[in-house]
């Protein structure tokens, strides 16, 4: 019970996952994967980190995640399983022409003391910068 599960449902306007790449970044260290055949990700993070998972695909706004696994255990979580659901729908480029967003668009924490869940989300867009 020293992880955090985590279980991210993708959605995309084409239907198709097998393209999308997911990248999880823990300490420096990153990690590629790809959903499954329904959009479905699986992960298990790591205590007293923060991660970065970047769900990235062709033709799409590459969305950022970052979930900070410190506190999970402070409260009456003691002992048990963290379990964090949520989705990500991934937006067309052809919606958003040269922009990107700002940060991530999501960031989850466990509040210390009490260990409850905080989220934040954010979608502001921004000007893209070429690389």
């Amino acid at each position: 019970m020293d992880a955090v599960e985590l279980t991210a449902w993708l959605w995309a306007d084409d239907g198709q996952f097998g393209d999308i790449q997911v990248e999880v970044e823990v300490n420096g260290q990153i990690e590629r994967g790809r959903p499954e055949s329904n959009g479905r990700v699986n992960l298990m993070l790591p205590p007293d980190v923060v991660a970065t998972i970047r769900f990235i695909k062709p033709g799409h706004l590459t969305k950022e995640v970052s979930i900070d696994t410190h506190h999970i255990h402070d409260g009456d979580f003691h002992g048990k399983q963290r379990h964090l659901k949520f989705a990500v729908v991934m937006q067309a480029l052809k919606d958003v022409q040269g922009q990107s967003y700002a940060g991530p668009v999501g960031t989850i924490s466990f509040d210390e003391g009490g260990g409850q869940l905080a989220v934040n989300h954010d979608h502001r867009l921004m000007r893209a910068t070429k690389k």
